[in-house]
C-alpha cells in the first residue's frame, strides 16, 4: 500500500506541472470539505426534524389523555389558520392519535 502511494505521488510530480498538481490537490480538498459540510448540514436538519416530530407526538398524546374538547378545537382552528391543517392531521393519523 505504501509503495502504491509513493508510486502515485512520484507519477504525479513527474507527469504534471506544479501549478496543475496544486490545482488538483486543492480541488480534491475543496470537494472533500463540501461533502463533509453537506453531510453535516443534512444530519443537522434530520436531527431537528426528529426532535420536532417527537415533541409534537408528546404534546398530542397529552392532549388526547386529558380529553379537552375546547383545547382540541382551538388547536385544529389554529392549525387551519396557519395553513398546516392537512399536514398536522396526517402527522397525528400516522402516529395513531
Amino acid at each position: 500500500m505504501l509503495q502504491a502511494m509513493r508510486g502515485a505521488r512520484q507519477g504525479m510530480t513527474e507527469g504534471l506541472p506544479n501549478t496543475t498538481q496544486a490545482a488538483l490537490i486543492s480541488a480534491v480538498v475543496l470537494l472533500g470539505a463540501m461533502v463533509l459540510g453537506t453531510g453535516g448540514g443534512l444530519g443537522w436538519f434530520w436531527w431537528r426534524y426528529q426532535q420536532s416530530a417527537k415533541t409534537l407526538t408528546i404534546v398530542a398524546e397529552s392532549i388526547n389523555q386529558h380529553q379537552s374538547g375546547a383545547l382540541k378545537e382551538t388547536i385544529r382552528q389554529s392549525a387551519h389558520d396557519n395553513y398546516v391543517g392537512p399536514w398536522f392531521s396526517s402527522f397525528l393519523k400516522r402516529r395513531g392519535l
